[in-house]
């Protein structure tokens, strides 16, 4: 019976994961909690190490993903990559069609 009750709390504790990293959009967190977690289980790792682990993995694929963005953005508008330390984003734009930010380019904080 114990074992049932272990299957069920994980399972539970599973899917509230899942839940809670959707709502805050942690896909990589989302798909690789479980791997992560039998892997710190194996290395007899604490919960700060697993939490760095997962966190240093998603902050890596949002890079990843950040930098194909850039690429593509890029590659759509013919223009080139931008310098480092300023976004690429386009400038913002209002319902009228006006510009909302007088720079079309906009400063990016730097990792801390």
């Amino acid at each position: 019976m114990a074992g049932r009750r272990d299957e069920l709390t994980d399972t539970a504790a599973d899917a509230a994961i899942d839940q809670a990293c959707r709502i805050l959009r942690l896909p990589t967190i989302r798909d690789r909690h479980g791997e992560i977690a039998a892997a710190a289980a194996r290395q007899q790792a604490g919960y700060k190490a697993f939490l760095t682990e997962l966190l240093s993995l998603e902050c890596d694929d949002r890079e990843t993903r950040r930098k194909a963005r850039l690429v593509s953005w890029n590659a759509m508008t013919g223009k080139p990559a931008a310098r480092p330390g300023w976004s690429a984003r386009p400038p913002s734009r209002g319902p009228s069609g006006s510009r909302i930010s007088t720079s079309p380019r906009t400063r990016t904080c730097p990792p801390r």
